[in-house]
């Protein structure tokens, strides 16, 4: 399984209710689940650092998660899980955030 999250800053002003990111940077990082049983664990880690003034609009994120098959000679799409649009708030300058999503496939 592959994991991948996008971060982007909000719309300045906006509030969170709006998961339409702004014109700005975006930061993108990716992964493969550890598989335990009948469990997948996926972490993304984003390290990002933007000046903002206000911060009001918070960021946006966006995840994907893939489930592939490797059983025959070329890997295969199996399942396949995405979310856009998701808003929350910045963290304290000099914080962390941390966000869980549970799925089932």
């Amino acid at each position: 399984m592959t994991c991948k999250a996008e971060i982007a800053p909000g719309q300045g002003g906006s509030g969170l209710g709006n998961p339409h990111p702004a014109q700005g940077p975006v930061e993108t990082a990716a992964g493969l689940a550890v598989v335990t049983g009948p469990k997948a664990t996926c972490a993304v880690k984003i390290p990002f650092a933007w000046t903002v003034t206000g911060a009001q609009g918070g960021v946006v994120l966006s995840y994907e998660i893939d489930a592939v098959s490797h059983s025959g000679a070329a890997p295969l799409l199996v399942r396949s899980s995405a979310r856009q649009g998701i808003s929350t708030p910045f963290p304290a300058a000099g914080g962390n955030a941390s966000l869980s999503f549970n799925l089932i496939f």
